[in-house]
């Protein structure tokens, strides 16, 4: 079951990814899915699927569907430290870094990875984007390195405002390449229609001649 601070979450960021998706104009493109994709799972284990489904975000305006139809978008919420107590189940980049091959358990973020690979298979999309957000801390969102090189790129041809610095990290673990970069970042320089959304054409205003 969710908890009452992961679904809080969960409406905050699709209001957020909503409203940078339409430019401001609405901010109800995007909602929570239902059971946060768990109907999605069950259907699946019997060999049915379910459209839009997937992951924690659905879209529930038409224009948002071709992020939704490309992207498996999960969301996360928590894992702090309490009373300075350690784990893998705490978000940790180094913890990706120096936890040894024999460890059954593997890193939190490696994890919920290789689950957001999987799941975006079985809903056959093109990739994954996991956004984790820790207690008083800012959202993250973590994204093939891939992805991320093609979207620089993408960025340079469209002219559009890349920050030449910025916060983020890219580490390769156990072949796997992750960008982790700042949610408020990517949604400052990165454009929908990088994604499928639909691009802004400005209009010049007619200018009446006097007779």
């Amino acid at each position: 079951m969710k908890s009452k601070k992961g679904s809080a979450y969960e409406r905050k960021f699709c209001k957020q990814l909503s409203e940078w998706w339409s430019f401001g104009k609405w901010d109800d493109v995007f909602w929570r899915t239902s059971q946060s994709g768990g109907r999605a799972t069950t259907r699946m284990k019997k060999g049915l699927r379910t459209a839009d489904s997937y992951g924690d975000v659905a879209a529930i305006r038409e224009e948002g569907k071709p992020l939704t139809k490309s992207t498996f978008i999960e969301l996360k919420r928590g894992y702090t430290n309490k009373k300075g107590k350690r784990g893998l189940r705490n978000i940790s980049i180094t913890d990706l870094l120096d936890t040894p091959d024999r460890f059954k358990t593997k890193p939190v973020i490696l994890e919920w990875w290789l689950e957001a690979c999987r799941k975006r298979k079985e809903s056959g999309r093109k990739r994954s984007f996991v956004i984790y957000r820790r207690d008083r801390k800012t959202a993250c969102i973590v994204m093939s390195r891939k992805f991320f090189s093609w979207l620089e790129d993408e960025s340079r041809n469209g002219k559009m405002m890349c920050p030449p610095y910025y916060n983020f990290a890219w580490v390769t673990v156990k072949g796997v390449d992750l960008m982790v970069i700042p949610v408020e970042t990517f949604f400052s320089w990165c454009k929908p229609q990088s994604l499928g959304g639909r691009r802004i054409v400005k209009r010049r205003r007619k200018i009446k001649r006097r007779k």
